[in-house]
């Protein structure tokens, strides 16, 4: 991840901890971009974004349902549309 330092050539590795919940903040204290006409400097903000993936592949849907289910979660029955019926 990039900073805000002059010319953004700073970067930072940031501990993701399991069970981050979208829109979540993370606040580095003191470690943001330095205060004008004072020392030190302020807080590095962090908000966390999730993407959504619109289509998944038939393999990528299959491994999410395993994942669901060992985590307990109770997944809805796949959708059936009018073309994906067999014959």
């Amino acid at each position: 991840m990039f900073t805000l330092e002059d010319g953004v050539t700073g970067s930072t590795t940031v501990e993701l901890k399991p069970g981050t919940q979208p829109d979540e903040v993370m606040v580095r204290r003191g470690q943001g971009i330095p205060r004008v006409g004072e020392s030190g400097r302020g807080d590095h903000v962090l908000q966390f974004k999730v993407e959504i993936p619109k289509k998944l592949t038939a393999r990528q849907e299959e491994l999410l349902r395993e994942l669901a289910g060992e985590l307990g979660e109770t997944v809805k029955a796949e959708k059936r549309g009018l073309f994906n019926r067999k014959k």
